[in-house]
């Protein structure tokens, strides 16, 4: 059985991905997983239209689609909320300090004297 990583171990790559990088790849991956449910809307459509299913593998087929759809849609809830919370991080970065903050980080800064 091959070795799962550690929590350390993850914590310590997602200290040297790119902030930028990451934030592109849920973006595709939220891409991929709408397109994901698009299909299986598809499917569960054709499912009901479906002469050759019987009503019991109709329903067990459209009971998992829609187990399927409800996890894809939880999926897609966090990312928007980790994009969120990318660019609010990033926004304040940006933001310039108040007179209050420059004050601490000049505190907090040892002088050469």
């Amino acid at each position: 059985m091959p070795k799962l990583a550690t929590e350390e171990a993850i914590e310590r790559l997602r200290t040297v991905i790119n902030p930028e990088g990451y934030k592109a790849q849920i973006e595709m991956m939220r891409t991929e997983l709408l397109t994901r449910a698009a299909i299986l809307l598809a499917n569960r459509d054709l499912n009901e239209a479906s002469p050759h299913l019987l009503e019991a593998e109709r329903a067990q087929a459209n009971e998992q689609i829609d187990r399927t759809l409800v996890d894809i849609e939880w999926r897609v809830a966090q990312i928007d909320e980790r994009i969120k919370e990318f660019q609010e991080s990033r926004e304040a970065v940006k933001r310039p300090m108040n007179r209050r903050e420059r004050r601490a980080v000049a505190k907090e800064t040892p002088t050469d004297a």
